[in-house]
């Protein structure tokens, strides 16, 4: 009988590590699928990183074309005036001269002076911005 209990002991001891060894196939394939459903997930998002960086490069060179184009406008930038500006400032002057009045007290003239501080203010920021893209594209 003593063989016997050792058969059997011996069996079940066998039969124990198959389960356990089961267990632990059945964990690694859990941990498998679960691997291959997270790198499924990280490829997803890589893919549209890819995509937002092809966006983002059209967007510059799309920003480059506009600022090179903005760049062969004639006059600064924005075109001719429809009426020049500093030509009305100076007939403003020149009328307040001949009739003795002080210029500050001229109707338009301080939001005319103000309009074209500013323009002028935008004009050399502007200038500054073609300048410093011009570096960029060499």
């Amino acid at each position: 009988m003593n063989t016997q209990k050792i058969v059997f002991n011996k069996l079940a001891e066998a039969e124990k590590v198959e389960l356990a060894t089961k267990k632990v196939e059945l964990s690694i394939i859990g941990d498998a699928k679960k691997a291959v459903s997270d790198l499924n997930a990280k490829s997803k998002r890589l893919k549209d990183v890819q995509d937002e960086f092809n966006k983002a490069k059209m967007d510059v060179i799309f920003a480059k074309q506009k600022a090179n184009k903005s760049l062969n406008l004639k006059s600064p930038f924005v075109g001719s005036f429809k009426i020049n500006p500093f030509s009305v400032m100076d007939d403003i002057k020149s009328a307040s001269k001949e009739l003795g009045v002080d210029v500050k007290k001229i109707d338009g003239y301080g939001d005319l002076n103000n309009a074209i501080q500013d323009y002028e203010l935008q004009l050399q920021k502007a200038e500054e911005s073609r300048k410093e893209l011009v570096r960029e594209n060499k």
